[in-house]
């Protein structure tokens, strides 16, 4: 959303903003003239355009402690991680509290009067 004089740019952190989800919800934040923090495990595997309004940081969704300085500074988060590197054969094995897990680490991490937090991703359906 652009900005307009009684709203300014949030300050936005996307968690999985290396995945494709996760780029396409940076680029969209960044048209939309947000600031955006983009917390990948490897920055130097994630090659985005330089952009003054973004910032890399190294993070892991499932360890939302070390991220508290990032999240300090941040009003809405975006989490666009996924347990899966690729689309499984099947979804057996896969923990049904996953993200219950990372939000509940989030909430202890993230300590901002005003906070917003937005989940997105891929679906997909077992085929049995």
């Amino acid at each position: 959303m652009p900005s307009t004089p009684d709203r300014l740019p949030q300050q936005v952190a996307v968690l999985g903003a290396g995945g494709r989800v996760g780029r396409a919800v940076t680029a969209a934040l960044l048209a939309g003239e947000h600031h955006v923090t983009a917390v990948v495990r490897d920055p130097g595997r994630y090659d985005p355009p330089p952009h003054p309004r973004l910032r890399v940081v190294r993070g892991d969704a499932r360890q939302p402690a070390p991220l508290a300085p990032v999240l300090r500074t941040t009003e809405a988060l975006v989490l666009a991680v996924t347990p899966f590197t690729a689309p499984p054969p099947s979804f057996d094995g896969f923990d049904p509290d996953y993200y219950a897990a990372i939000v509940a680490g989030l909430a202890d991490a993230w300590d901002h009067p005003h906070r917003r937090l937005v989940a997105v991703g891929l679906t997909a359906t077992d085929r049995k």
